[in-house]
């Protein structure tokens, strides 16, 4: 019994470690991604001043 609780609270920490690590490439993408838009943004005023 004692063995069992340990297994299920092993699997449920390497899923809390899966999902943590997920959202951080999720985050890693968006960031890119807003990264991209706020270049374009500033090429985008740099052009209209010139």
């Amino acid at each position: 019994m004692d063995t069992l609780i340990i297994v299920i609270g092993l699997v449920g920490l390497a899923g809390i470690i899966g999902n943590q690590y997920s959202g951080l490439r999720r985050m890693e993408k968006l960031q890119k991604t807003l990264d991209e838009i706020n270049t374009g943004i500033k090429t985008m005023n740099e052009n209209q001043k010139n």
